[in-house]
């Protein structure tokens, strides 16, 4: 029996033998692998804690789930997706040591290399321009620095950091779902990238829908590989919170970015500080948090913006405005919503830009800028005023 498909059975084991994934993984090492514990006769297993019903659970999983656990793995072949076993090389090693450890995982890509360390950055997917930008600025600065940057892909804080983060070294994501739902969702063209950077991790198996009660669990797997877990902006109620408690479980230490006190997505984050979370004032206090004494890199600067005296660039153009969400969108997420290819979409937001109706995030992701919400009076090149528009959850401070 393959060590791959002997600790995949082991994780089917850990539902119904009453005993969690950390003692299964230390039984393991205690046979000298997964399939030597699988192999154990009865007395060796009750030597080792297993009860009679939980040796009895073990014995019928064994027997009943070879097939089905090795056309999983041959569908993962498939689709290039890569099982990760707790004993392999590749597997995460701070994962390791968290106390309910997932025994497989799967994976695209090479993820991040041991040496490297890891910071977390989540937070809110009704994000803020404050918080985008503090979180792009972030991931941008730890990735010059060497720091793989951790966050879960979703939109908001998550997928600004990613941008920053691939755009200047390497990112690693973590999903709820199955790989093959990252492929079917909007977010794919980011993934192909972190992919191609980083890796992208899950450990539930292909098929595998990301229903809202795996988000909390897929957490813990955010927090345990990272040593420093940042939280951006959070409201109230925020899944952000949950990392939050987990990384403080699981001793990592925890960083949340002070926001403006009236700014509903800054109430978790200003709540963690008050709690005890450390108030992130600077990066070099993130580095030493990891055992990472490089200075902090400088991104290169961007060119400075132009005058607000330009007219706006056409009908075109103003589609790709309006299609800009509030949070944030790259050229790839507009060049989907609007079916037009990358490079014209490109040539808008760089009119966009130019004329101050969009501002440029760190990572390449896009706003509506200030021009459209200040009434500066600006119209298209026919005459006509441009879209305004409403900016949900932009109550950060600037």
């Amino acid at each position: 029996m393959e060590d791959v498909l002997a600790w995949m059975i082991l994780t089917e084991a850990a539902a119904v033998c009453g005993a969690s994934t950390r003692e299964l993984a230390e039984a393991a090492a205690g046979a000298g692998s997964a399939e030597g514990l699988l192999t154990e006769d009865t007395d060796a297993l009750r030597a080792r804690g297993f009860s009679e019903a939980g040796i009895g659970a073990l014995r019928r999983v064994t027997d009943h789930e070879v097939g089905r656990l090795r056309a999983r793995i041959r569908r993962c072949e498939q689709l290039a997706i890569d099982v990760v076993a707790f004993s392999s090389a590749e597997y995460p090693p701070l994962l390791r040591q968290i106390h309910d450890p997932p025994l497989v995982l799967y994976k695209r890509g090479s993820c991040h290399r041991a040496e490297s360390p890891a910071v977390a950055i989540v937070g809110s997917r009704r994000a803020s321009r404050y918080g985008l930008r503090v979180a792009g600025r972030l991931a941008e600065r730890l990735a010059l620095s060497g720091v793989t940057v951790v966050s879960g892909l979703a939109r908001g804080i998550d997928c600004a950091a990613h941008e920053a983060a691939v755009s200047r070294g390497a990112s690693v994501a973590v999903v709820a779902g199955g790989l093959d739902h990252v492929d079917a969702s909007h977010r794919r063209r980011l993934a192909d990238r972190i992919a191609g950077e980083g890796g992208i991790l899950s450990e539930s198996p292909p098929g595998t829908v990301p229903l809202p009660r795996l988000f909390p669990v897929r957490n813990r797997l955010i927090t345990g590989m990272s040593r420093v877990v940042i939280i951006v902006e959070a409201t109230e109620r925020s899944g952000s919170l949950i990392s939050a408690r987990l990384a403080g479980e699981q001793g990592r230490e925890v960083f949340a970015v002070p926001g403006a006190i009236d700014s509903p997505v800054s109430v978790g984050t200003n709540r963690l500080i008050r709690d005890g979370a450390t108030p992130l004032l600077e990066l070099e206090s993130v580095l030493t948090a990891c055992g990472f004494d490089r200075p902090v890199s400088e991104p290169v600067p961007r060119a400075p913006k132009s005058a607000r005296d330009k007219a706006f660039p056409g009908a075109e153009a103003a589609a790709v405005l309006a299609a800009i969400d509030p949070s944030g969108s790259s050229a790839e997420e507009l060049a989907e919503a609007i079916g037009l290819d990358g490079a014209r979409i490109m040539e808008f937001l760089t009119a966009l830009e130019l004329g101050e109706f969009v501002e440029r995030l760190p990572g390449g992701r896009f706003v509506a800028g200030q021009s459209l919400y200040l009434g500066t009076g600006a119209k298209t090149e026919d005459g006509k005023r441009p879209i305004k528009r409403q900016r949900a959850g932009d109550r950060g401070g600037v």
